[in-house]
């Protein structure tokens, strides 16, 4: 379960926030994005890379 939110600040949009694994482990994320297009898709790209990140396999560090 991904819980995030988005934001911008003048060409840029940004996804932060975390992910919980089934056995309780918990990992954050943050994706920053600049764009000189306002909004041109940026949300769904780096919600995207938020799901493909957190579709691997879990390691132990």
């Amino acid at each position: 379960r991904i819980r995030a939110k988005t934001g911008t600040l003048k060409g840029v949009n940004a996804l932060a926030g975390y992910w919980r694994w089934k056995d309780g482990r918990v990992a954050a994320f943050a994706i920053l994005v600049n764009s000189q297009q306002p909004n041109a898709g940026i949300v769904d790209y780096a919600d995207r890379i938020a799901r493909a990140v957190f579709s691997l396999p879990l390691r132990n560090p």
